[in-house]
This record gives structure tokens, C-alpha cells and sequence, in this order.
């Protein structure tokens, strides 16, 4: 896969980079045409989280992109997926815990509905998954909360999103 798009961390200092976290994310379309978003809250060292992002999260030792991003889509969503076709990498950066994030994105859609099965983290941090068509997460995402970490989730997934439509 391609790397699309490299973003810098412009919200918080730069002190230095010492790891890069492999991260497989999608655009997830259902039978309706609709675009899953998951609703982030709560606090944390970023500060406030209140913002959307697509479903997504890192890779287990020894998973491939693929395997990861239908694994993830099913943990967050609940749906077994079939991939439709690669996106492409973006690559961006999160300061603050010095970290390089090489994200893989596909453009995915739902099989059958299996149930989520979401980490204690998740359960935290998650507090809904929404579908609606994708101008509305585009929208959502451009006129989301900006705080510091919502911004550097916008600068990411606006694009890719933009991307997705023109693939649809």
C-alpha cells in the first residue's frame, strides 16, 4: 500500500519521536450506504475527547494490515467486513507521547452482524458508533470540538474521508 499523505504534529511541543504504532482504520459502509463513525469522550493527557473518528485501532504481533483492520472493524462495530479496496497510508504524529502512527486505511463493508467485542479502554473512551451518509461525517468532522486532539484526528480523517466518496 501507498503512503497518501504525512501530517506533523502542530499541537503539542516536539521533543522526539522514539516509536511508530502500525494502526488499521476504515471507511465501513453498510447496506444503506451509510458511513460508521465512532463517538469518542472522556479525558486524558491529550485533554478532552470529544470528537468522532472511523473505527480503527493498532495491529496484533504478527497480524497484516488486512487482518488487522477486519479484526478491529468487528471489535468496534460488531460486523464481520470484507475489504473492498485498499485507501492508502497516512502517516502523522503525536508529540506528546512521542509517537509515529502509520495508519492503514481501506474502504470496507459490512457481511453480517456478529456482535462488538470491545477492550476495557474502548469501553471507556467509545461512547457510541453512529452511521449516516458521508457528507454528514464529513460535515461532523469538519465542524467537530476543536481541541488540541481533535484536531490532529480532523487533519487525518478529513481527507481520507474525502478520498472514500470519490471512490464511491
Amino acid at each position: 500500500m501507498k503512503t497518501i499523505l504525512h501530517f506533523k504534529d502542530n499541537e503539542f511541543p516536539y521533543t522526539y519521536i522514539d516509536h511508530t504504532r502500525k494502526v488499521a482504520r476504515a471507511i465501513l459502509i453498510n447496506e444503506k450506504g451509510e458511513i460508521a463513525l465512532n463517538k469518542l469522550h472522556g479525558e486524558d493527557m491529550f485533554g478532552s475527547r470529544n470528537y468522532y473518528e472511523t473505527p480503527g485501532g493498532g495491529f496484533h504481533k504478527n497480524e497484516t494490515s488486512k487482518q488487522a483492520v477486519l479484526r478491529e472493524l468487528k471489535e468496534e462495530t460488531g460486523y464481520q467486513c470484507e475489504i473492498i479496496c485498499p485507501i492508502g497510508i497516512v502517516d502523522d504524529y503525536y508529540n506528546l507521547i512521542h509517537r509515529h502512527n502509520k495508519n492503514f486505511y481501506y474502504l470496507c463493508k459490512t457481511v453480517v452482524y456478529v456482535g462488538k467485542n470491545l477492550d476495557n479502554y474502548e469501553k471507556t473512551m467509545i461512547e457510541k458508533l453512529i452511521w449516516v451518509p458521508i457528507d454528514k461525517a464529513i460535515a461532523l468532522m469538519e465542524n467537530m470540538d476543536v481541541s488540541p486532539v481533535a484536531r490532529l484526528v480532523m487533519q487525518r480523517e478529513i481527507p481520507i474521508l474525502k478520498k472514500a466518496k470519490k471512490l464511491l
